[in-house]
């Protein structure tokens, strides 16, 4: 079985289990097929809305520097990961499906999907435009901060439901046209491929984390070893590894201290 990086100790949770509310105890392949991307999505966006319940960067002059800090996350990691997630779905993912589908003569399953990505894509993107009114203290920065708070928690919001539906809808469509583990495999190994090994070192370890918490270390470790090995040996050698994880870690720290 092959080894995660030594430098990082991994979350050990008594009773692991989804924070999905459609899948509580996934049933198989297909269930946690899903949940392999969304958890860890899902994870971040539930913490980043308990910073946002304390980010205040306008009455409170000891947090200004926090702006620095929430933003440079946004920036560097939470919309990069987000937005591949959602664009390999469309370009990766839902392509191999979709050839499954047609081959059983069913219609496009994603046309719904498909709107709802468009529209996630654009709210992600005007996050960071927020930044600057921050930065350069906007005229009404009380008001920006209402306004930017009210903005990513209702894209949170919607993020959840999308997930959500997400997981009512891949198992089924899965099973419908008949797509093999090993097939969707291939699909999932050709995103991980197309991620690079910057991208890797963004989205492979938060994966894992978010695993050990739904599945237990023993599973992520055998799920993980299913990697393809050019990709596990990156990521191994990376000495970015803990950094990026723990960048995720700790951004609720920096925001609530």
């Amino acid at each position: 079985m092959s080894q995660t990086p030594k430098a990082f100790e991994w979350p050990v949770v008594a009773n692991p289990q989804p924070s999905s509310r459609v899948i509580s105890d996934p049933k198989d392949w297909r269930e946690e097929a899903v949940l392999v991307p969304h958890e860890p999505i899902r994870w971040c966006g539930r913490e980043l809305f308990k910073v946002l319940d304390e980010f205040d960067p306008v009455s409170r002059s000891s947090c200004v520097w926090k702006t620095k800090v929430l933003f440079d996350f946004l920036e560097s990691y939470y919309i990069p990961c987000v937005h591949h997630h959602h664009d390999s779905e469309e370009k990766i993912y839902n392509v191999h499906i979709l050839k499954k589908c047609q081959a059983q003569g069913m219609e496009d399953p994603f046309s719904t999907i498909k709107k709802e990505h468009e529209e996630l894509l654009a709210k992600l993107h005007n996050i960071s435009g927020y930044r600057t009114a921050f930065e350069k203290r906007d005229a009404n920065p009380a008001k920006k901060l209402a306004e930017f708070k009210q903005f990513f928690k209702e894209y949170l919001r919607f993020m959840e439901d999308h997930l959500a539906e997400e997981e009512r809808s891949y198992p089924k469509i899965l099973r419908d046209c008949g797509m093999t583990q090993e097939e969707e495999r291939k699909a999932v190994d050709e995103i991980l491929q197309s991620l690079g090994l910057d991208g890797n070192k963004r989205i492979l370890p938060a994966i894992l984390y978010a695993q050990c918490m739904w599945k237990g270390k023993e599973q992520m470790l055998e799920w993980y070893s299913a990697v393809p090995l050019p990709i596990r040996m990156l990521n191994e050698r990376s000495e970015e590894h803990t950094s990026e994880l723990q960048s995720r870690e700790t951004i609720s720290y920096a925001v609530f201290c």
